[in-house]
């Protein structure tokens, strides 16, 4: 088997699947976790050059490159802001300046730098799967080498349907010394 047959043959039951690589833990972990709506936390006027955002919980920081889409527009993050108590990213810095003034509670989406996509087949766990540490509800990605963008690890994540699964292990497959790909098992 070639890294391109493994790939084909994953593709053929597979697909794209959003992978999240979180880096830093703390205050300092990127992509943040959180939880919750996140939403604008005070009224902005347009021109603005930051916005204030507030989710239920948070912990991390927002990085230059994140994504921050309010009011139908896209704004970049500029600079790295950490989440405070009260999951608050206060006054987090955004290029370009706001197109038209931002109530307080209006409905933010944020997408990451550290996001990406790989190419995989992911299936649930069986009942024989059951032992060594796997649980009811965990899923397996098969990841294609060929092409992938990064090196699966413990703490990614990977957005199955649109809901984040931790990363709780990784194995390489291989063919001889040729890297096909990983399996990673999955936990919400």
């Amino acid at each position: 088997m070639t890294p391109a047959s493994y790939r084909a043959m994953i593709l053929s039951k597979g697909g794209p699947l959003p992978w999240r690589a979180r880096t830093g833990s703390g205050a300092d972990q990127s992509p943040p976790t959180l939880a919750g709506e996140v939403e604008v936390a005070t009224a902005a006027p347009a021109g603005a050059a930051t916005l204030s955002l507030r989710a239920e919980y948070a912990v991390g920081r927002l990085v230059a490159g994140d994504v921050i889409a309010v009011g139908g527009r896209f704004y970049t993050v500029a600079a790295p802001t950490s989440a405070a108590d009260g999951g608050l990213f206060a006054a987090v810095p955004i290029d370009p300046p706001l197109a038209g003034a931002v109530p307080a509670g209006a409905p933010v989406t944020l997408s990451f730098a550290a996001d990406t996509v790989v190419t995989a087949r992911v299936v649930e766990v069986t009942a024989k799967d059951l032992i060594g540490g796997v649980e009811a509800g965990d899923l397996r990605a098969v990841i294609a080498a060929q092409g992938c963008p990064i090196v699966p690890a413990l703490g990614h994540e990977a957005l199955v349907d649109g809901a984040p699964y931790r990363v709780v292990t990784v194995s390489r497959k291989t063919w001889g010394v040729i890297l096909l790909g990983w399996e990673a098992q999955l936990r919400k």
